[in-house]
């Protein structure tokens, strides 16, 4: 029996699969994946080496997955990469996952060493985990991302709150965040669905489940999305008070004028008409 590792790094925000498969040479589909697979020939002329068993999958939402890839390999074949697209390594070093599976003396596969009861050829399991396990690490960037947003737009919530809030270039930047946040989520929802391969093959679907349960992909994947759903709140909250504001602020002015005119026509003194300015900056 043989183990097979599994390495998934998130590399960037997105990737360009059209100028990636444009590179190598690989022919669009009718109906195009989310995701590149290379295999050995490919893999050997990036690190200009004989290699056995290597896959690498590259996906559209910023991730890769390396099969039975070794630690120099990987920095090889990614340094190779940022040649033809950019290669964030903040990223990188911040968001990596690992799996270990198995390949018996006749090529079957299995996802666990203790569970040897499968009798399906590994290269249709290869990638259903190679897809999980970035994934995985595509979850946890888009979790720490919004744990990040979460701690920063805290203050805006308490001033909300009290009723009362400072419009201010730090507050628009929140909001900024917030959204660029649900536009980047709303760009990369497919990374959640399964792929069309799955629901072709009962016995692939059910190793699907097995390994989605095991990164636990769909409990993270609601708590990510009821996090968004609050966020939306925040906005909604923010953009509903600041009306009542404008609305509340248009009502003074109006009272404002209906003081300030009469009362420097008849008394035809300045001071009063500046120290009114000042009042009326104060209430708004």
């Amino acid at each position: 029996m043989k183990k097979i590792r599994f390495l998934a790094f998130k590399i960037s925000e997105t990737l360009d699969l059209e100028l990636l498969s444009s590179f190598f040479k690989l022919t669009r589909t009718i109906k195009w994946k989310d995701f590149l697979k290379l295999d050995n020939e490919m893999i050997e002329t990036v690190l200009n080496r004989g290699v056995t068993d290597h896959k690498v999958y590259l996906y559209a939402y910023g991730c890769v997955a390396f099969v039975d890839f070794y630690e120099d390999e990987i920095r090889l074949f990614l340094k190779f990469i940022e040649t033809i697209v950019p290669v964030d390594e903040h990223y990188f070093y911040q968001y990596v996952a690992h799996y270990e599976a198995y390949i018996g003396d006749y090529g079957e596969g299995y996802l666990f060493k203790s569970d040897l009861t499968s009798q399906m050829p590994f290269k249709q399991i290869e990638q259903v985990i190679a897809e999980a396990v970035s994934k995985s690490v595509a979850l946890e960037a888009m979790e720490s991302q919004m744990e990040d947003l979460m701690e920063r737009i805290e203050p805006l919530i308490l001033q909300m709150d009290r009723g009362r809030i400072k419009v201010s270039r730090k507050t628009l930047k929140i909001l900024g965040h917030i959204i660029s946040f649900k536009y980047n989520m709303a760009q990369n929802i497919d990374i959640y669905h399964k792929d069309e391969m799955v629901k072709e093959h009962l016995v692939i679907d059910d190793t699907h489940q097995t390994i989605y349960q095991y990164f636990e992909l769909y409990t993270r994947y609601q708590r990510l999305m009821k996090k968004n759903q609050d966020l939306r709140k925040i906005v909604l909250r923010y953009y509903e008070f600041n009306a009542a504001r404008k609305e509340r602020q248009l009502y003074l002015f109006e009272v404002f004028l209906l003081v300030l005119f009469p009362l420097t026509t008849m008394l035809g003194l300045p001071i009063v008409r500046d120290t009114l300015l000042k009042i009326w900056h104060i209430l708004v």
